[in-house]
């Protein structure tokens, strides 16, 4: 067997059991003993036995069938088999113990022969019972989590194809109009404007709607004429029963373009839908003039800038998506701020929206979304960086995707506006400066780079930052769920270790959280984390010139959030300690209640143990850890990062091999999440 069985054996004549013992030994089993029925329900509840052969005949208190009653009660031994031991041969006694639970009968006085042979056939039958049930159990896991994922596609395809503007009413109209026939789409779309959403609506329009949608990215076109495993000829071969949808059709070559054409005339062929971007699509034809692909007339996909008048029902989409990630309500967006958004030019279109949206509403949880129109519509140069696009949303101003006028380099751009500092303006200023030149001391390779700090003209404070190629934590939970401690562990020391060098230098970050911790691939260390925004979360004023609440409750420690005047580095403990609850459980702190319910439990304490809401194995020193991390008296906790370091760096866990997390990165794309249009490349950006 697999496995050793265990079996208890319960009688109360003590030669009884030495002869059982003694037939038993030396089959590979696990044996136990009992001398009464009440002593068998204690044993068997510690140690879950496989097989109980049980006595009926008891001495004082409980018999054999009451002792089987009370083990088929407790769900902990419901699952083991209990064969009787009797001299009894009565046909009723036999029912009677059938009928409590037993699996079988076996006569005294015992045949070592049959006893051996009886507990074989039943351990293996219960083995395979367990077998059964656990596999069932994933079956069931896997179709709930496949009929997720296809609702997900649904609701994926359904949002940015909402909307009453003229553009995307023609769009579906044309789609529609293409759903039943069975010959090759070419999409004409910018980048980021929603092809695959189009795609999907088309696929769910068709006669193959109940069959595979497969999506190949960029990083993937190599398995169209080197499927270099099983998995991806068994991709190929859904394929040909459903729709193979091309995300980058103009990077195919010759070969390429080849495979796909074999996968759509085959018996039984994938019907084709592929996008190109218009700046590509006069290459491509050149290219391949006899291309089977180049069917007309091509089916343009709006930019969001022609269909502006959607853009409620589109941030009204990706908020409820959130809130479902999330689990929580939200606030919703004010008007004003729809107002600046329908006055945006979108230059990364739906991509830039979404991620424009759900990064406004993670960090904006208990109010509405505001926007600040002078920083997301500005296209002036900063500095020596050109801005680009829109990337991420914060509590103080915008990022931006920028590259250097003269040099190659892109970097992230934050802009801090003039209302968060109109009053103690020159102070702040020098304030952030200072902050600034102290920021830029900053070596560690898991602190993020400053390249640059200044004023521009109009007054708006500027960081240029290097831009990260990785997704942040926040995003990265919410789209892959908790992370097993194996993973979460090395994650944390590098947060430790960037942390380190700054409270050396004292620097406190204050505002450390799931948003400001970018995780992917560099070099060989395929889980490298970096920590963004040291020192720019201070010092700020909102319109009117009053002090904004610092640190982001949930995360920031409650000294931050009460604006105590002793605030060190075990303010950065606490965060630590609640960015680990976020990754082992999938969920902040104190998750579901409002704003100041969180702060007043996060000031009196205590915080939950992730070990209650992970539904998974945290080991007990490192859920001991993160309660301390987590204590409202600053004097409680681990007095420093380096001490969280050594005790995480103690801890028995096996980290994921490279080779692990090389193979998981692949999967996803590289860089991190790369081919989901969708999400676009503003995806891989530092946030705010």
């Amino acid at each position: 067997m697999p496995e050793r069985a265990k079996i208890l054996l319960v009688d109360d004549d003590a030669l009884q059991l030495a002869a059982l013992v003694a037939v038993l030994e030396g089959h590979g089993y696990s044996l136990r003993v009992a001398r009464t029925g009440e002593a068998a329900v204690r044993l068997a509840a510690v140690e879950q036995p496989d097989l109980v052969l049980l006595d009926v005949l008891l001495g004082p208190g409980m018999d054999g069938y009451e002792t089987c009653a009370a083990l088929r009660a407790d769900p902990l031994t419901a699952r083991c088999k209990v064969l009787f031991l009797s001299t009894l041969e009565d046909t009723d006694d036999r029912v009677r113990g059938l009928e409590a639970g037993g699996a079988d009968f076996i006569s005294k006085p015992i045949d070592a022969a049959e006893l051996v042979a009886r507990i074989q056939l039943h351990a293996t039958l219960h083995r395979l019972q367990l077998e059964l049930e656990e596999r069932n159990a994933q079956l069931a896991h896997e179709l709930e989590v496949a009929q997720a994922l296809l609702q997900a596609a649904s609701e994926q395809a359904e949002g940015p194809m909402s909307g009453q503007s003229k553009a995307i009413r023609s769009l579906r109209e044309k789609l529609q109009a293409r759903a039943r026939d069975e010959d090759p789409v070419v999409l004409l779309c910018p980048t980021g404007a929603g092809a695959e959403a189009a795609a999907r609506w088309l696929h769910a329009r068709s006669d193959r709607r109940h069959r595979p949608f497969i999506g190949v990215g960029a990083d993937q076109l190599h398995v169209l004429t080197q499927p270099t495993d099983r998995s991806a000829r068994d991709w190929l071969e859904l394929a040909r029963e459903g729709v193979l949808f091309i995300q980058c059709v103009a990077h195919l070559d010759a070969a390429q373009l080849a495979a796909v054409a074999a996968v759509a005339t085959a018996g039984g062929g994938a019907r084709v839908v592929a996008a190109i971007t218009p700046a590509a699509l006069p290459e491509f034809e050149e290219r391949f003039a006899a291309g089977a692909l180049l069917v007309r007339p091509v089916v343009p996909v709006p930019p969001l800038n022609e269909r502006l008048e959607d853009i409620p029902v589109l941030v009204g989409h990706f908020l409820e998506r959130l809130e479902d990630q999330l689990g929580r309500p939200l606030a919703g967006i004010t008007e004003e701020s729809l107002r600046i958004l329908q006055r945006h030019d979108w230059p990364g279109n739906i991509a830039e929206l979404r991620n424009l949206v759900e990064r406004a509403g993670l960090l904006s949880p208990d109010e509405p979304v505001d926007l600040d129109e002078d920083l997301l519509l500005r296209r002036e140069p900063v500095g020596s960086y050109q801005l680009e696009e829109v990337i991420g949303v914060g509590g103080m101003g915008q990022v931006w995707r920028a590259r250097h006028k003269l040099l190659a380099r892109t970097a992230a751009v934050k802009l801090i506006g003039t209302r968060w500092i109109r009053r103690g303006r020159r102070k702040a200023l020098r304030m952030f400066r200072d902050e600034a030149k102290a920021t830029a001391r900053l070596r560690s390779p898991h602190t993020v780079t400053l390249y640059d700090f200044g004023v521009t003209e109009s007054g708006d404070v500027y960081y240029v930052m290097e831009l990260l190629d990785g997704v942040d934590l926040a995003r990265f939970v919410l789209r892959h769920g908790a992370l097993p401690p194996a993973r979460v562990v090395p994650l944390l020391r590098q947060a430790c270790h960037s942390l380190a060098e700054a409270h050396r230098l004292d620097i406190v970050h204050r505002d450390l959280k799931p948003s400001n911790l970018i995780v992917g691939p560099r070099g060989l260390n395929y889980d490298h984390l970096t920590v963004l925004d040291f020192g720019v979360t201070r010092h700020v004023h909102d319109a009117s010139g009053r002090r904004q609440r610092a640190g982001t409750p949930g995360y920031s420690a409650p000294e931050v959030l009460e604006g105590h005047a002793v605030q060190d580095a075990r303010a950065d403990v606490y965060s630590l300690g609640a960015v680990a609850f976020f990754l082992l459980t999938g969920r902040p702190l104190f998750h579901g209640v409002t704003g100041e319910e969180r702060r007043r439990r996060q000031r009196e304490g205590p915080a939950p143990r992730p070990s209650v809401y992970a539904g998974q194995t945290i080991p007990e020193e490192l859920d001991l850890l993160i309660a301390r991390c987590l204590e409202p008296d600053p004097l409680q906790r681990p007095v420093s990062v380096a001490e969280v370091d050594a005790i995480l760096g103690a801890l028995a866990l096996a980290p994921w091999p490279e080779a692990r997390l090389r193979a998981w990165w692949t999967e996803q794309g590289h860089p991190a999440l790369a081919g989901d249009e969708e999400l676009g490349p503003t995806e891989l950006a530092a946030p705010a």
